[in-house]
This record gives C-alpha cells, structure tokens and sequence, in this order.
C-alpha cells in the first residue's frame, strides 16, 4: 500500500502555507507514486511540501500523531482531537496501485492518491520530466540512466533526489566554446555543488539561471528517449494533446506531461489528424478512416473503410463529410452512420471543402460541387491547370494554387465564379496566410528576390507586391496585420493592416516555422523555440534545444519538438506556471548559496524581493533571518518559528536559533503537567507539579535539589508554603506550621490570621515571627513591603492606608482616601499609590503628599510594576513608565496587543501578548528588545537575572539570560 499524509497548517497565531508531508518510500512504484504526487502539489503556491522518513517500528499513523494534531484516517474521525486547533492532519491510505496506474499519465496517478472525500485542487500541470522512466532511475540514484530519460527536462524531483550524486551533468563544451545545456541542466549542476557544500562555486552559476528564467529563458518540460523502430517523422498538437506519426504507429501523448494516452499501429498512415471536438479527432490511413475518443482515457472507437481517403474533412452540425479516392461519403457523428455517398468520375487529390450550402470537392483538374444536404452533384467546373495541394479557406472564398504557378478563388454568388490570376506566382508557397480582405503568399522566382504578395479583391481582383526581399515563414500577426522573415530568414518583421511596422525580431538562426498565438507569435528558429510580443517584437520565452528539430508543433497551449534522433521534447506554453515555481526555487536556491558563502547582503536581498510577492515563504524567511544583525534576526526567526508547523525542519531550526539569540540557558522537558514556577531567593527554583513539589538551582535546572510530596504550595517571599508548613527553599526541611493562617496577597513574608486578626512578620531564614499586631478592621490586604515599611490597606471604608514599621510593626501612619487603592509601590523615598484614575505620591515615613498626577482616561491600567527605571504601569495599548519621585509620565512604549503574562527582571520586562508574542523591553533605555517564540506560554517568571517560560500545559520550561534577550 503506497500512502500519502496530508496536514493542513490551520494555525491559529497566523495564516500558513497548508503543510503536505510526503513518507519516503522504500519500494520503486511507491517512491514514483509518491514523487509524482509531491511534485504536482510543489506547483501550487498555498502548499509547501515536505518529505518525512518513518522512524524504526512506525506506522504512518504515528507519523501522524507527531504532528500533535487532529488526526482524520480515510474520513473516520480519530477520538483522541489533542491539540484540534493547531493543525488539522488528514492521514490518507494509498491504493493499491498496478502498473498501468503508477505509470500512466500523471493526472491518474494523481486522482488514484487523491483523497476521495476533499476536493481536488484545479487541474495542475505537470512536473519537468514527467516521464516515469525518468523518476524510476532516479528513486534509484542512477544517474546517467535519469538523464537519458530526462534529457534536457530537469525535473524537480529528479533535480532533487540527482542534486547529490558526483556523476557529470552539464556536457563539456563544443569546439566553438559553447556549452550545449539546458538552463535547468545548469541549475541541477548548481545544485550539486550546493549538496557538496560548495556554496561559493554555486553563486555565479545560479545567478545566472536566475537572470536568464527571469528575462523568459526556459526549457523543456519532458522528454521521450527515441525509439528507432517508430520512426517517427511529423507530429501535431491539437488541445492538450500531441500526436507522432511513425511509419506504421500513431502515438497519442499527453502534452503537459508527455505520458503516453494511446499507441496504434496503422499502416500508410497519415501525418494529419482531424479534431470532431476535443475529445475526438479522426485519423487516415491509405484505405481506412479511424475514428478516436480522446477522453479520459484514449481509445479506437471505430474504423470504417474509405479507398484512398484524403486528410481533410468538412465538418458541420452532427456530420462531416470525407473523399476517397473517387467517392464523397457524409457520415452522422451522432448515430454513427453514412448519411449519404456520392460516387464521382474523376480522381480525387484533397478532402471537400463548405461554401455556403455547396461542397467543393477538388479533382486532379476539375472541382466538382456538390449540395450538402444531399451529396447531389450540381454541377463541375474544368480548372485551366492540375491542382497543386488542397483548397484553402477564408472569408473571402476558396483559394487554390494550379500547376505551382497560379493562384485562384473561388467565390458564390449564386453559381460557381472561378476566377483565376493569369500572373504567374513562381515558387508560390502553399498554404497561405490572411491578410484583411486578401490572402498573403511568398514566392520566389529564378534570379530574382524573393516576395510577399497580397491577391484579393471582390468585383475587382488585385495583385499588391507586400514586401520585397521577404518570404517564409508568415503568420497573422496576433491584433490584425501581418509578420514575415527577411530573404535570409533571420529579421522577422510585422506590419499592421496599414503596412506599418509595429515589430521586429533578429535571430541568430534562421526562423523556420511561425505561428500565430493569442497575444504572441511564436517561432522557430534553428534550436531556439521563440515566444515574440506582438507589440514590439521582443522575446517574451526563449527555450533552448540541444539541436534543430526536424519537426515541431507550436501552440498557445504548449508545443512539442521532435529532434532528428527520434526523442520527443514538450514544451511549456508561455504562461506556464511550472516554469514561474521554478524561478522561485532558483531564487532561494541563490539566496541560501549567497548566505553560505558569506554574502549577506545580497542574501538578505534576494530572501525580500521572493517575501514581497510570497510574504508566507518560509525558507525566504529563514534566510533573512540568517543574513540580517541580531535584532532583526530575532523577529525573523520568530515568524518562521510561528509559522513553521512542527514536522517543517525549519521549525526546529527557528527554535535552536532563536535560543543561540536569546541566551537561552536551558529548556527542561517535564514529565508532568506544570502549575507554576517561582523564585523564592536568587538560588533556588521552585517547580510545582499535580502532586509534588521540587527545588532546582537556575544555573542546573534538570537537577532537583529536593522534592517532596504535596497538595497546596506557595511562594511565600522569600520561603516557600508547602501544604501548611513553611519550607526552606534550599533544603526542603519545614520551618514552621501555618494552621489557620492564609498569605497576604503581595511581596513578602507577612501573614494575616484568620482569628485574631495579626499581621505576622517572619524572619525568613528561621520563620521566627518579629512582630505581631493587632486591627479592628477586617479587610486588610498587603499592598507592599520595602526594607523599612510596609503599606496595607483597609478596603472597608474608602480605602484607608496603614503604613507599618518592618522592624517591630508600629504604625507610623493612617490615612483615608477617596478612591479604592489598587495597588502601592515603595521606593527608598517615595510610596506610590495607585487608584483607578490617580497616582498619588507620599512620604513613607510620614504620610506627606509629594505628587497627585491623573491618568489617561482613553484606557483603563491592568497591571503596575515597580521597577529601577521607575512605575511601569501596563494597560491594553501600551506600557507607561512614570518618574516615582515626580509622578510624570517619563516613556511611553506601544503594544500591537493586550498584555496575557508579564515578568520582571529588573530593569527588564518580558511580555506575553495576547497573540502568543514573546516580547522583551529594556525599560532602562526605554526601548523594545528581542523577541522569543515558544508554544502557548502560560507562565513567565525571573530568577537570578533570567527569564524563566513555562510551555503549553507543562510541558517544558525554558530559562533565558535576561541581558541577552534584551540587549542582543
């Protein structure tokens, strides 16, 4: 069973790439199912793909759940939805998969990996060197074998699975100096010196096939190997598909991929199909006429015999018509019968053609017409000379050449007017091309330049010399006029109806065929497939062959060259968004080379020009990252990190940077679900869990100090409440008993009994109470202690304020306030109170007013630190620092979010936001700092000049240097 996991990256902090993790596979059918699949979906920007190899004994459903998500398996939910809004990950079991359906054409393989119960993306284009060949010798690292298949058509996947291997690539070069190579033969040369670490010779070469896919330099898309036994001689390309005429073989390929839909042995077959619709077409042989379904999966859907029948048909509503070689049959497309069969006296040299209601039916040197309802013959008409190829139409009427030399048309106006030019036209080339109310045809008498005449006109007939010293090849000129090639075939130039120049082309080889596109003409010339704008000429694509082909067919869909070995090139259609991806590619393949061999700048560039048209790129992330100074590196690495889902290797890698950035000290995986961390001396850690409580040291947290059992813990200043005893941090022993007694909300060790109603204050190192003291009022709560004074509140009656001595509990003063007082911070010289509109600055030791400042009424404060820098008070738009002598507002500092979590290390601040950030403020020089990314934080603590992190439900918790996460 061959199977493919796909992961939505739904994450919730930010819009992501959706995540498709293909398994590497040992077995050949599996690694091509798996790389044909990988490198369709590497086309689609909203994707990025990765590879996963399974782990010893794993299952690719454990390959899911190492995801941590919302597993989905063949549409059956799975019960155990861990983390449902993080990642949704769809794991989808493969088909068994035969021959037919692993090396058929690429769209199958693609529909027989696809999950039935999703909706299939829009139909994608196939990879470069879609041939299965091709990928087979390359799953199995044979170098010179991929190759053959692939030739010029440097897929991704072979380009990939190749990039390693020490084989030759690129030919050596010609005698002239010229190396024969594909622009994407350059890029896999590249690509191995990048997989040997030489980044250096990397540069100049991606560079270059950088510039030449930026300035419409392209390649072949797949390839053929020749088969000499076909010989194969003349190819068409109708729709999106390719015929190859062999001697005795008519192959039907795919034109996106180059997958064969169908193979037929005909003998005396013609090199000409004709298209019924797009999904039929009729081929001709000497005798028989073959009648095809082009659908979903090619097939002969009839044959039915016709004596020397011509290649042409006259197509109408529900029949056409076909000539033999002395008879003209009407068939039904519907009903699949003859309509009608008109037997005529002369030999037959081409297929009729419609005029009005008539058939005109071309004879050796007579036309003979026919009505077309009925096959009955109207009349025929003698032609001065034989017929020189078959008729040509156009709105004006029917044209013909005679004995090589003349030219005639045919008109209805109610009977047959033949009218013939009696100029001779030597060395008319046939057919010719529209030109306004006329046809345009070169020709090229002896010793003389050749031409580019116009014949038309309706009452009057003229003849009009176009251009001289011009000839083949000609083609309309997309928008009306006319484009044609110099003497020497080397200048196209394009003239309006007016006979204008609005284009012109050189080439270095001479142009051989053009053709007419939507808003392009297209071109050959020598080994150059040549996309021009009609505008003015210039190459809009330029693919490049390793020879001339001896046939080629160009369309605004794709064409196809056949080169004089028998091998079969496809090539992309402008627009071609393979070619686009493969451009990106280059380009971060150019930046990470530039970043590898010390070009920073130029690194950084190239990663910003690919994020200002994919602003989600990952890869162009991590190369900012890596090229940018510290401080930008950090919010770099925190995007990738943020947006990397957890298979991407660059999530591990944004997480091992940011930590080298950031100072990180340590991480320290849990085996249990965390409920807090907290400090109680600089020394010493306390990590509380479900059912045990331990002490870690913060320069060796993975190394308990102590642990004990437990059901409530607390911090408690500087000791530490361990159920109802106080417990010395260091040591773990037990100190005191509390019973009866709850903590004061706030900083220090103080109490306040449930019976008596006493503050107690501890000596930390003993537990001895200092001091007791007695209130009446019920409603204390501990607003801030300092090394002399503590503050607490009565919240009974508006707020009233008791100022204590820490040294024996006196109080030193009382007063009331209007307002409730939220919160108080004591300095050495100032107590700073705050309400919800005031702060109100006194003397600690006396009660003296010394400031009163009002607080912005736009926003209400949440939180407020006391800090070196000064009061930091926080609220949903940003964080003010206020002058603790002077009550003044001294640095206001933004936030995009409202603050979740916060922590000080003082003077520096680390904030969680709302949308998971991690930011860190140096609130001494005002000024924001670096960033962190870790998952869902749900504590932040400080300890001993470090940040501490706790992870998403405990998993972890992480330590960082304080001064290196805010100064990077």
């Amino acid at each position: 069973m061959n199977a493919i996991i796909f992961l939505a990256g739904l994450m919730a902090s930010a819009p992501a790439q959706t995540l498709v993790v293909v398994p590497e596979r040992d077995t050949l059918e599996a690694c091509v199912a798996n790389e044909t699949v990988a490198s369709i979906l590497r086309l689609a920007p909203s994707l990025r793909v990765l590879r996963a190899g399974l782990q010893k004994d794993e299952t690719l459903a454990h390959l899911a759940r190492r995801a941590e998500a919302f597993v989905v398996i063949d549409g059956r939910h799975d019960a155990r939805p861990e983390r449902p809004h993080t990642t949704l990950e769809l794991l989808v079991r493969g088909r068994p998969a035969d021959r037919r359906t692993m090396y058929g054409d690429v769209q199958s393989t693609f529909d027989a990996m696809w999950p039935k119960d999703l909706p299939q993306p829009a139909r994608v284009a196939a990879f470069a060197a879609a041939n299965h060949e091709a990928l087979a010798a390359a799953c199995q690292n044979h170098v010179e074998e991929a190759l053959a298949y692939s030739a010029g058509a440097i897929g991704d996947a072979v380009r990939r699975r190749l990039s390693g291997l020490p084989a030759p690539v690129v030919a050596p070069p010609a005698k002239n100096g010229r190396v024969r190579s594909t622009v994407l033969e350059r890029w896999l040369d590249a690509s191995r010196l990048i997989a040997k670490g030489d980044h250096g010779r990397a540069y100049p070469l991606l560079l270059a096939v950088k510039n030449e896919l930026a300035a419409g330099v392209s390649a072949p898309l797949w390839y053929r190997p020749a088969a000499p036994e076909l010989e194969l001689h003349s190819v068409q390309v109708e729709a999106e598909l390719v015929f190859l005429f062999g001697r005795e073989r008519l192959l039907i390929l795919d034109l996106a991929s180059g997958q064969e839909r169908l193979s037929l042995s005909v003998s005396k077959l013609e090199p000409k199909v004709v298209m019924l619709s797009p999904k039929r077409a009729l081929a001709f042989s000497e005798n028989r006429v073959i009648d095809l379904d082009l659908g979903a999966s090619p097939k002969l859907r009839r044959e039915f015999p016709l004596d020397g029948v011509a290649p042409e048909a006259s197509l109408g509503d529900g029949d056409m018509v076909l000539a033999g070689r002395s008879e003209v049959v009407a068939l039904s497309l519907e009903k699949d019968r003859e309509l009608w069969r008109q037997e005529l006296t002369d030999n037959l040299v081409a297929g009729p053609m419609m005029l009005d209601d008539r058939l005109i039916v071309p004879g050796d040197a007579r036309l003979f017409v026919l009505a077309r309802d009925s096959g009955k013959l109207v009349e025929s008409l003698d032609l001065p000379d034989e017929l020189s190829g078959p008729l040509h139409s156009e709105p004006t009427g029917l044209y013909m050449v005679l004995g090589g030399d003349r030219v005639a048309r045919l008109t209805w106006n109610g009977s047959p007017n033949l009218v013939v030019w009696d100029k001779d036209l030597f060395g008319a080339s046939w057919p010719p091309v529209g030109f306004e109310d006329s046809i345009a045809i070169a020709t090229r008498a002896p010793r003389k330049p050749p031409m580019v005449t116009a014949l038309g006109g309706t009452d009057r007939p003229f003849v009009k010399i176009l251009e001289r010293g011009a000839g083949t090849p000609l083609a309309r000129l997309p928008g009306g006029g006319l484009v044609h090639a110099d003497a020497r075939r080397t200048t196209l130039t394009g003239k309006d109806a007016k006979g204008r120049i609005v284009m012109r082309a050189r080439s270095s080889q001479p142009f051989e065929q053009l053709v007419s596109g939507k808003d392009h003409v297209l071109a050959q010339a020598g080994s150059m497939i040549l996309a021009l704008g009609a505008a003015r000429g210039e190459t809009v694509q330029r693919i490049e062959l390793p020879g001339s082909p001896t046939a080629a067919a160009l369309s605004d869909l794709g064409g196809v060259a056949l080169m004089p070995d028998g091998g079969v090139y496809g090539l992309p259609p402008i627009d071609d968004r393979r070619m686009r991806v493969f451009e990106a590619q280059v380009r971060r393949d150019l930046a990470e080379a530039a970043v590898q061999s010390g070009r920073g700048p130029q690194a950084k560039k190239l990663a910003e020009e690919i994020l200002a048209s994919e602003p989600d790129d990952l890869d162009a992330l991590a190369i900012v990252a890596r090229a940018s100074p510290r401080n930008v590196a950090a919010s770099a690495w925190y995007r990738v990190l943020e947006r990397a889902p957890r298979l991407d290797p660059l999530h591990e890698t944004a997480d091992t940077e940011l930590a080298k950035l950031s100072g990180m000290k340590a991480r320290v995986p849990t085996e249990a679900p965390l409920r807090q961390v907290f400090s109680p001396t600089d020394e010493v850690l306390i990590v509380e869990f479900e059912r045990r409580v331990m002490a870690v040291a913060p320069n060796a947290p993975s190394k308990a100090l102590w642990s004990l059992p437990k059901q409530q813990a607390a911090p408690l200043g500087l000791l530490v409440r361990v159920d109802d005893q106080l417990v010395d941090p260091k040591t773990g022993k037990g100190l005191r008993a509390l019973r009866g007694r709850r903590p004061l909300d706030g900083r220090g060790l103080y109490f306040l009994s449930t019976e008596k109603e006493l503050v107690l204050s501890l000596e930390n190192e003993r537990g001895e109470v200092v001091f007791s003291q007695s209130f009446e009022e019920r409603t204390l709560r501990l607003l801030d202690a300092s090394s002399e004074f503590v503050a607490l509140v009565d919240d009974s009656d508006l707020g009233i304020v008791h100022v204590l001595s820490k040294v024996d509990g006196s109080r030193r003063w009382m007063r009331p306030f209007e307002e409730r007082v939220e919160a108080a911070h004591l300095s050495a010289d100032t107590l700073v109170l705050r309400t919800a509109t005031r702060l109100i600055g006194v003397e600690p030791d006396t009660g003296k007013l010394v400031f009163e400042t009002k607080l912005p009424k736009d926003e209400a404060v949440t939180q407020s630190l006391g800090t070196s820098a000064g009061l930091l008070l926080v609220s949903q738009k940003r964080l003010t620092l206020y002058d603790m002598k002077r009550g003044r507002a001294a640095r206001v500092l933004p936030l995009e979010k409202p603050v979740a979590l916060l922590a000080l290390s003082d003077p520096f601040l680390l904030v969680s936001l709302e949308d998971g950030t991690l930011t860190a403020f140096d609130l001494a020089r005002g000024r924001r700092g670096g960033r962190l990314a870790l998952s869902a934080p749900t504590q932040l603590f400080s300890a001993n000049g470090l940040f501490g992190v706790v992870e998403a439900e405990g998993a972890a918790f992480s330590l960082f240097e304080a001064q290196r996460l805010l100064n990077p």
